[in-house]
Formats: structure tokens, C-alpha cells, sequence
């Protein structure tokens, strides 16, 4: 016969503390109480004379909001009709990029015939990756990110 005070190597018991259960069970209606009267000041205090706007919440709708809307733009559509002239216009020309660095912008159609004639070239042949990262973080970009 096994003497019931030794454990077999289980910790767990079958019997239920209801003074622990009772205990949970009181604290968790006391947050919940605690919860309930905190929510009900804040209510009451957001809805007190002192946090009301004057003149009544119509009056500072009324107020707030423009008659038809923001007026973001005086006429968008001309607005983005100039936008997409300049676009083009910039597409089909030549112009400087950076005087002093010698750098142009060129036709769209001119840069891709001069590609398909010259071909691509491959910058960086018998570099290894370390001297490519070293070049590449030594050239200056330009605001549009081209190097």
C-alpha cells in the first residue's frame, strides 16, 4: 500500500479553493464597479455646462464648416492640364539639369535612339561589388534621384 502524502510526481490536486474562486470572482465585480463609476463622472462631466460651447453645438457646426467646402484649388482641371503641359514640354526638350556638372536633360525619343544605337553600357566591369558599393556612394545624385 502507497502512503498517500508521497507525490507521484504530479502537482496537481482535484479539489477547488472556492475562497480563491469567491475572491477572483468579488475582484473582477469590483474593477468592473470601479470602471462603471470613473465612466459615468466622465460623462457627466463632458456634459456639463462648463464643457459646452456657447451658443449651442448648431451654432459652432454652423460656424466650422465652409458653405461648399475648402477651396483647394481654383480650377483643378487647368490646374492639372498646365501640370501635365509642363510635363511634356520638359519630355521633349533639351535644358540643364546642373550647369556646373555638366548634366542635360534630353528628348525622350532622342535619349532612345542614341540607346538603341550605342547600346547599354556596363558600368563597373572588373570591379568587384565592394569597389561598385565604394563608387556608387561616392557619386553625387540629383534632386529627381538619377546618378
Amino acid at each position: 500500500m502507497t502512503d498517500p502524502r508521497i507525490s507521484n510526481g504530479s502537482d496537481t490536486t482535484d479539489t477547488v479553493h472556492a475562497r480563491g474562486v469567491a475572491l477572483s470572482g468579488l475582484g473582477i465585480l469590483m474593477g468592473i464597479g470601479i470602471c462603471l463609476l470613473v465612466s459615468a463622472f466622465f460623462f457627466h462631466w463632458l456634459g456639463s455646462e462648463q464643457m459646452k460651447p456657447p451658443g449651442g453645438p448648431a451654432e459652432v457646426v454652423l460656424q466650422t464648416l465652409p458653405a461648399n467646402g475648402p477651396r483647394l484649388q481654383e480650377d483643378p482641371q487647368k490646374d492639372y492640364e498646365k501640370f501635365a503641359r509642363n510635363q511634356q514640354e520638359k519630355l521633349n526638350s533639351y535644358g540643364w539639369i546642373d550647369r556646373e556638372g555638366n548634366r542635360v536633360h534630353i528628348p525622350i525619343e532622342v535619349a532612345m535612339e542614341d540607346l538603341v544605337k550605342t547600346g547599354l553600357s556596363a558600368p563597373g566591369r572588373g570591379m568587384t561589388r565592394t569597389q561598385l558599393q565604394q563608387n556608387r556612394a561616392t557619386q553625387p545624385t540629383d534632386v529627381e534621384g538619377a546618378k
